[in-house]
Order: C-alpha cells, then structure tokens, then sequence
C-alpha cells in the first residue's frame, strides 16, 4: 500500500517540537539536521532511523544551475547508473545563491516529467514492488508544487511512513538561527533541545567538538557504510536514490534493511564510543 502523501505545512514543519517517546524514554534526545534532498539515498533514512528530531535545513543557500542533493540523485536507469534530477528556475534578480526554501520548479519540468518517468519505468518495470513505488516517484515529478523543499519533503514524508519512521521535524528557516558552518549545526541541535546530535562521517571535517559540548550536546557519528542488498537486475552503486531499495524489498523490506543497518552501524560507533544509543 502506497502511504498516504501529505506535503508537509509550515504548521507541520514548525518550530514547536513533539516530544518523542523513545527520548522521553531513555532521558535522551536525538537530533539529525538534514537538507530536503531529492529522493535521498538509504543512508540518509538510516540516520533519520536513529533520531528523535529531523531538522529540514531549508535556510541555507545554493546555485540552483549547479547539480547538489537537493536537485538531483543516483539513479538505476536502463543498463546503467546516471542521475534523476528536477529543474530549478534561475534567481532574475542577479543573485547567484538563494535560500532553498525560496528555490522553485522550473515549468521546464511539465515537458520533462513524462520522460523521466518513461525512464523509472523502464529501469524498474520489472522490479517486485514496481507497482506500489513507482507512483510516487510520479507524484514527485509531476507534482504541481512549485517550491523545491516542499515537494521533495512531501517523497521523503511518504517514505518514512511507509517505513515506520515518525521523528518530529522542523524547518530550520523557522529557528531563528543565526550562525555559520559547524557552529550554526551546533546552535540548531540547541534550538531543537538536542542531547545527541546524530552527525554523517563529513562532519569531522568541520565540527568542533567543543562547540556541542559547551551546549550539553553529545557528537555521536553515523558509521554507515551502504552494503548491496538483493535485486532484481542492474548495476548497483552505494548512493543510489533509496527508490531503487523500495522497488526491489518493498517498505517491510527496507524497512528491516535499515533496521539492520542501524543495527551494524550502532556496533561500530559504539566500539569507539560515537554510538547514538550507548
């Protein structure tokens, strides 16, 4: 069964936080912060697995010309791995960079969608679970929502309940933050009452340890590493978009993958003292 599509609203996605039940639980809460990427990989719904609040970060800029996550993703397409992507109108006021939650569809896209599609479906027209997926990669494409985070949100809202997933999630447009770069990740699991920020590999690049620490926040690390899992046919890649997961294992069957994933991952964090839980 396909889960009911609902485009979050900005009441949905506000700043006022339900309490998590496994946070109030276990004296903890777990925040992961996350841009509206396009038809994410499976690692970002494993770290979402493990937290208690997802932060949309929808206020940081980009060049909508440019290829980025929330634009564009690996895909299975016939015989081979490319890219799915939308198409995003140009700033007209000579700006380079805008804030995504001001980037919009282009009206290119209601020339390009029937193609796009056409391609899923010859990729994946075979696949076990094709008939229950790919309408929402169709809805994704031929939505008529113009702004680019909340018609990437409204995939991603289907996917974690069809997978069982429920953290809390906030826009970070609506946090009032008002830092940079590893500080401003820090003031945002603040606002959003962190105790453990859940953080991808990338981040120790960039992240001061101090700079959660002298906030009360635990830095805890995701540890993932992607492992091919079984399909039908074709190439696979370790970023594929996770449609290529749910086309082949259906959402019980995603959804015990990134179980498993969590799982695994948890072990090797948990050995070198960067677990979520403990």
């Amino acid at each position: 069964m396909v889960p009911s599509k609902h485009a979050p609203s900005n009441e949905d996605l506000g700043v006022v936080l339900a309490p998590a039940p496994r946070a109030a639980a276990l004296m903890s809460r777990a925040v992961a912060i996350h841009q509206p990427d396009f038809l994410p990989w499976i690692g970002y719904f494993v770290k979402v697995a493990k937290c208690d609040v997802l932060v949309v970060m929808d206020h940081v800029e980009n060049n909508p010309r440019k290829a980025f996550l929330c634009k564009r993703v690996s895909f299975q397409l016939p015989g081979s791995v490319g890219f799915l992507g939308l198409v995003l109108e140009h700033p007209v006021d000579g700006r380079v960079s805008v804030p995504l939650s001001e980037m919009r569809i282009s009206k290119e896209m209601e020339k390009t969608a029937g193609k796009l599609e056409k391609t899923v479906e010859q990729a994946y027209k075979r696949a076990p679970f094709f008939d229950e997926i790919f309408p929402l990669v169709t809805d994704v494409l031929r939505s008529t929502e113009p702004m680019l985070v909340a018609r990437n949100m409204a995939f991603i809202d289907a996917v974690l309940e069809g997978l069982g997933l429920s953290p809390a999630r906030v826009l970070s447009s609506r946090m009032g933050a008002t830092l940079r770069g590893g500080e401003l990740v820090a003031e945002l699991c603040a606002l959003a009452k962190a105790d453990v920020y859940v953080s991808g590999e990338g981040g120790r690049s960039y992240q001061s340890l101090e700079s959660f620490s002298s906030r009360g926040i635990r830095l805890a690390y995701n540890h993932f590493a992607p492992r091919e899992y079984p399909r039908f046919q074709g190439v696979w890649a370790p970023g594929l978009s996770i449609v290529d997961a749910l086309m082949n294992l259906g959402f019980a069957g995603t959804a015990a993958l990134i179980a498993e994933e969590v799982r695994i991952s948890e072990e090797r964090a948990r050995a070198v003292g960067e677990a979520v839980r403990p």
